[in-house]
Parts: C-alpha cells; structure tokens; sequence
C-alpha cells in the first residue's frame, strides 16, 4: 500500500509539476506591493499628459502601461519604461494619441510592469477621467 501512494504522489507530481513551473515565472509578488495612482490625464493639440504618482511600497517596479478608454468602447494601450518613479515620487507621461473623427478620449488607468520579464500587474481600479483642452 505505501508503494502504492509513493507511486500515486509521483504521478500525481509528474502531472502537476510543467503547471506549476509555467506558471511561476508569471507570479510577481511586487504586484501586491507597489501602489500606482493616476493624479491627472490631460489631451489637447499638442498631445497627452499623464500623472503619476507612487505611494509607498517597494518592488522591482520596470516600466508603466497606460490604457486610455475611447468614446467608442476601443482602447489604446501606451508603455513607457523610461519614466519611472521611484517610491514616493510623481512622472509624467506624455505621448501623441491620434482620434478618428468623433471619438473623444474618456479616462486611463495604469499597470505595472515589474521584474526583468516586465511582468504585467493588474491595473489600477479606478479609471481617472481625462480633461481636453483646447
């Protein structure tokens, strides 16, 4: 009967093991630590501007994802790996978003991207809506 079990807990490992190991190089535990809020989101002519602050937390934090929400339901999706605050600090991102004709750009939210891999975390859940300018 022991063999037996020794035998199941081997397979049952086998099994479970390629699951695992795939899924740990996804696993971030600086998800849960670092703290990202957009302050303000701003579009004109000139183009976008984006605040962000980062509160108190440590982690491997190696770049920003935005995701700006359209009028029309689509999304664009904008990384910057350049400005990056450390904790405690405010950046600014500022890039060009061409619209199509009657499409206005409603709100953001910001991810992290930790690690070597730029592991993407979960983004922040509050969208911050975005003031256009003339």
């Amino acid at each position: 009967i022991v063999l037996l079990v020794v035998v199941g807990v081997g397979v049952l490992w086998g099994a479970v093991r390629p699951v695992l190991d795939s899924s740990s190089n996804q696993f971030q535990p600086d998800c849960f630590t670092i703290d990202l809020k957009v302050t303000s989101c701003t579009f004109n002519v000139a183009g976008m501007s984006v605040n962000v602050n980062r509160k108190v937390g440590v982690g491997d934090l190696t770049g920003l994802k935005f995701i700006f929400m359209l009028s029309n339901g689509q999304t664009i999706v904008n990384e910057d790996t350049a400005n990056i605050p450390e904790e405690l600090e405010s950046t600014t991102f500022m890039t060009t978003i061409s619209l199509s004709t009657g499409v206005t750009l409603q709100s953001v939210v910001v991810s992290a991207m930790v690690g070597e891999s730029k592991v993407l975390c979960a983004p922040n859940v509050n969208p911050v809506p975005c003031q256009v300018l003339p």
